[in-house]
């Protein structure tokens, strides 16, 4: 077996610094000159801190190009959390984004919010895909450009004009962070895609010892799950999509129909019966700040763009919809005579922060020198891009997209420039596209899968309800389990016996969800912050 030395990665996740995700391995290569030795497709797993006792992490050494077997590594990064009892397999589960770190998500926990049952009976695993994370080589040293685009007004609604400047702008800014970026970061990039991503999870099945794949994808994790389907349909045992994208159509797809994720979610929470109150406040709060203007904060102008882009970040999960009652209340007591301004002006501050210092998917980090959302977005762009075949926009169709958002779906549609124009500065990488279900090769395939469980919510603010039905009609024999409400990946992240006893028993025993049970699970909390 070829070796490869990773003593100083090893050194790293061991220390007790692994809390802190943002600081891990910072200016650590790999790999390193040091004793500790790798065999390559195998696992080494060691504690990860002391800390974390109960958990394991580990480094598994693949090749980068796998029409090369024998040239360059990357070295991913892993971590586990041991079933409790007498294990009967392995769980692996990728978070999303793309670009999210799976090793901070078991790090921070996710795997105590699963039942007992599965606890007991299966490790649990996820990993920073190649490129992301402490995963090496990753993308880094990206720094930050650009600053506030200004070309869309603060006050009141822009034109068109005012529209397709701003479209230009993010453009330009999106262009100088590939020629910045991505020349010192073109030999894993070009090898980031998920068809590799799918390899390498196919390997990391092997070197846990399943015969075949159990899998939980969220969100992006969805894409890889049916890729995965789609390359290894016999290596299936269960695989549940959380939350799905849409595995028909390409890019440009994906770009006029995910705005309409954020405002579908409010049109549903608008209806009688659901929740108008809180929809309201959102949209009240949106129009407060569209003609009274921006309130100032110590870091800059919070305006009505950054209390979409807010709403958009926090509305996707119903834990956090408390965070947009706070800003609500608190541009309220802003406006108003409260004694507590101070305070409030505060919660404005942090929600300002967050938006301006955080991609769209706050949870993706990339540890690494330079600007963690930089990196953090060329990662996302780099993988989106390698992905599919239309992913570069040519700039007519750009602007037709953009204006056709804006019109159609215009609470979150501005935070979608960067979508039109993901290609940017990176369009000098060869893509690998994924298979796509409407072609008919993929499409036979699709329609024998059985070992599928496909979860989506109705009012899904980050992957749109459509998208869902998408993936359940190419694996017709897949079971599905729609929730009536806004979480975007469901299973034990709401209160609902009907959505999470059938994934369990589906990922404990592959046996289908019982067809006696609700065709849609009624809604149920992490209710959201205002009384029904």
């Amino acid at each position: 077996m070829q070796q490869t030395t990773a003593a100083g990665l090893r050194a790293s996740l061991v220390a007790p610094a692994m809390l802190a995700a943002f600081f891990l391995l910072a200016g650590l290569a790999v790999p390193s000159v040091a004793s500790a030795k790798f065999s390559v497709g195998e696992f080494e797993w060691f504690k990860c801190n002391k800390q974390t006792p109960s958990l394991r992490c580990g480094v598994i050494v693949l090749p980068r190009d796998y029409s090369k077997p024998n040239g360059k590594k990357v070295a991913l990064v892993a971590a586990k959390a041991p079933a409790t009892g007498k294990r009967k397999g392995t769980i692996f589960y990728n978070p999303g984004g793309p670009g999210s770190s799976g090793v901070q998500q078991v790090l921070g926990g996710v795997a105590s919010n699963l039942p007992a049952s599965i606890r007991r009976h299966f490790d649990f695993v996820s990993w920073d895909p190649r490129g992301v994370g402490q995963s090496r080589p990753s993308i880094e040293g990206c720094k930050a450009v650009g600053g506030e685009i200004e070309t869309i007004p603060e006050i009141g609604i822009p034109t068109r004009s005012q529209w397709l400047s701003y479209l230009a702008e993010a453009r330009a800014q999106q262009r100088q962070l590939g020629l910045q970026c991505l020349p010192k970061n073109l030999g894993i990039a070009r090898h980031m895609g998920t068809n590799d991503v799918v390899r390498d999870l196919n390997m990391m099945r092997k070197a846990v010892g399943d015969r075949k794949l159990t899998y939980w994808g969220a969100s992006y994790g969805t894409r890889i799950g049916y890729v995965y389907a789609l390359r290894y349909p016999q290596r299936l045992r269960a695989i549940l999509l959380d939350g799905s994208v849409d595995p028909r159509r390409g890019w440009r797809e994906f770009a006029r129909v995910r705005p309409q994720a954020t405002d579908r979610a409010l049109e549903v929470m608008a209806r009688p019966r659901v929740r108008p109150a809180f929809a309201e406040d959102i949209l009240a709060t949106r129009d407060d700040l569209r003609v009274n203007g921006p309130i100032t904060v110590e870091a800059g102008r919070f305006d009505q763009w950054t209390f979409e882009a807010f709403v958009g970040q926090n509305l996707f999960a119903q834990f956090q919809w408390t965070n947009i009652q706070e800003l609500i209340d608190a541009i309220n007591q802003v406006r108003g005579t409260s004694r507590s301004v101070k305070r409030a002006r505060g919660v404005v501050q942090r929600a300002y922060e967050q938006v301006r210092d955080r991609p769209l998917y706050p949870w993706i980090v990339t540890p690494r020198a330079g600007n963690p959302t930089a990196n953090a977005l060329l990662t996302n762009r780099i993988i989106n891009y390698l992905d599919y075949a239309d992913g570069n926009i040519p700039g007519d169709v750009a602007r037709e997209i953009f204006l056709g958002n804006v019109r159609n779906h215009p609470f979150f549609a501005f935070n979608t420039a960067g979508t039109v124009a993901n290609s940017a500065g990176i369009g000098s990488l060869k893509r690998d596209p994924v298979p796509l279900t409407s072609t008919p090769r993929f499409a036979r395939i699709a329609r024998e899968i059985k070992n599928v469980l496909i979860s989506g919510s109705t009012g899904d603010g980050a992957t749109p309800a459509p998208w869902t039905a998408q993936m359940a009609a190419s694996f017709p024999r897949a079971a599905v389990i729609r929730f009536n409400g806004w979480q975007h990946v469901n299973w034990m992240a709401i209160q609902s016996a009907c959505v999470n006893d059938a994934i369990t028993r589906f990922i404990l025993t592959t046996k289908r969800p019982d067809p006696k049970r609700p065709s849609v699970c009624p809604f149920a909390p992490p209710a959201p912050p205002l009384a029904p």
